[in-house]
């Protein structure tokens, strides 16, 4: 079942990316966003789905330390990350609507690239601090963590350190992030955000 799931997933996500790659009507900003966030999706969809069916093939739910702290990096990355690419594709949309005329100059490929490696900068940024602060914790008995899915609340929870400053750091990176995501942006005198 989770094999299946998982091929219609890449298969989906490459058709979608083969499709926009060979258009050449659809290299357009909206496709632009849409194609890297079918890469996104499956990059994300490979950081979870091969461990959880190789444990089920298993039967063994156990992960190592250092594949769940690289399962946990790459799954914060591609988490903040998509959070980033939903917010610049709703700022693309709303530019096309509200400011059709200015869009092309707003929305330019330049811009465009900028939006796609900020959004990975600052996903890498998030998953390289919230990778830190989780792994610098005592995990007391064995080095391995019985789950299959490494999360940032469960791996916390086994820790036998305290955890206020984690927790902490978790929450307010988790507010800065839904904050830069809602604010009102500026790109070429544009005004660019959800309010009439």
């Amino acid at each position: 079942m989770f094999l299946v799931i998982y091929m219609i997933t890449v298969l989906g996500n490459t058709i979608l990316v083969l499709i926009i790659i060979s258009n050449s009507q659809l290299h357009t900003p909206m496709y632009f966003f849409l194609m890297n966030l079918s890469l996104l999706d499956l990059s994300y969809c490979s950081v979870i789905a091969p461990r959880a069916m190789a444990s089920c093939a298993e039967g063994s739910k156990a992960i190592s330390y250092s594949g769940c702290a690289t399962q946990f990096f790459f799954f914060a990355l591609f988490l903040t990350t998509e959070a980033f690419f939903l917010a610049m594709m709703a700022y693309d949309r709303y530019t096309a609507i509200c400011n059709p005329l200015r869009y092309p100059v707003a929305m330019s490929k330049w811009v465009c690239v900028q939006l796609v490696v900020g959004s990975y900068i600052g996903g890498c940024a998030n998953a390289m601090v919230q990778t830190g602060f989780t792994f610098i914790l005592n995990y007391c008995g064995s080095n391995e963590i019985n789950y299959f899915f490494c999360d940032g609340p469960y791996l916390i929870s086994l820790s036998c350190s305290n955890t206020y400053v984690n927790n902490l750091v978790m929450f307010t990176l988790c507010g800065v992030i839904i904050a830069i995501t809602c604010v009102e942006g500026k790109e070429d005198g544009v005004s660019v955000s959800y309010e009439n």
